[in-house]
């Protein structure tokens, strides 16, 4: 694995611990130790079985491929987490006979290493270095350390956008990318009817996503009783969404959390958004690929209603 310098031990620890000090614990903080990945995939699986249903992702795998027909191609996934998504466009591209190589990028050693292994299950793709990066700060730095093979390139980013407090993630896409390349990526969609936005924060208050998200906090060394959760809904238009939920921990005693070499102090009464799940609608991912200057080739709203897919072309 190539580990870009945003993925080092003491960049993570002086970004987790301006976290904590600034009220806002980073999404990286959640993804980076094996056992905090087991716990995603956990709640990642559980979000499966609620909302089942991945034809908007098989509809837009098979327009990328009608658009490669003539290949070789290469996927650039970033934040590829597990690479089920991922693995499911390389199955399709192989199944038309496409000349398919990968890259695999993601802040977490753990989850790049289960989506090597779905990728090495598949015929005729070639994995390429997977790189160990916060895709959100690369920016350009990140094209100088991928692979420059011949043929198009379809640069991904699925599940992403949830967590994003910024567009900068979309600076490495745009290093990434070059006339004629194509973009897919996912959004968590905002499904239509009333009461909709407190059911999501039902899904975020069930014991494994907190116990997930509470794994931050254990790793600081501070215990679950000195914290108060909330899990609310948000209006918003940050990152083109038009909800949000929000996860906030609220500390009921004066404690310090213990980052790497570096002490935080908290006091009884400060609040920490933790965790913040954006939802979007089929148009603001439309603003959104419009403000990125990109031409939409197709969007598509899986049938569960929870999830957006959108392919576009530089």
């Amino acid at each position: 694995m190539i580990e870009h310098p945003t993925a080092s031990a003491s960049q993570l620890q002086n970004e987790v611990a301006a976290g904590f000090a600034a009220g806002v614990i980073p999404s990286l903080a959640h993804y980076r130790t094996h056992e905090q990945s087991a716990a995603w995939h956990e709640v990642a699986t559980s979000f499966f079985d609620r909302a089942p249903g991945r034809n908007a992702f098989d509809e837009v795998y098979s327009e990328i491929a009608a658009e490669c027909e003539t290949g070789p191609v290469h996927i650039i996934a970033l934040g590829c987490g597990d690479g089920a998504k991922e693995e499911g466009l390389a199955r399709t591209l192989r199944k038309v006979g496409l000349e398919v190589s990968i890259t695999l990028v993601d802040i977490s050693p753990s989850l790049l290493k289960l989506a090597m292994a779905r990728q090495s299950e598949l015929d005729g793709v070639k994995i390429l270095s997977p790189v160990v990066c916060d895709v959100t700060t690369a920016g350009g730095e990140l094209a100088e350390i991928i692979n420059q093979l011949p043929g198009r390139r379809v640069v991904t980013m699925f599940g992403v956008l949830p967590g994003l407090t910024s567009m900068s993630a979309f600076n490495s896409v745009a290093a990434l990318t070059r006339g004629g390349d194509l973009f897919a990526f996912s959004g968590n969609l905002l499904p239509e009817g009333d009461g909709q936005i407190e059911r999501l924060c039902e899904f975020y208050a069930s014991d494994a996503s907190h116990d997930w998200m509470a794994l931050v906090f254990r790793d600081a060394g501070i215990a679950d009783l000195k914290l108060c959760w909330s899990v609310t809904p948000a209006y918003t238009e940050q990152v083109h969404s038009v909800a949000t939920v929000s996860v906030t921990v609220e500390v009921l005693e004066d404690c310090s959390a213990q980052i790497g070499d570096q002490i935080v102090q908290l006091h009884a009464g400060q609040k920490l958004d933790t965790f913040r799940s954006h939802r979007h609608s089929l148009e603001s991912i439309n603003s959104l690929t419009d403000s990125l200057g990109l031409t939409v080739l197709c969007m598509r709203r899986s049938d569960s209603g929870e999830e957006g897919v959108a392919l576009a072309r530089k």
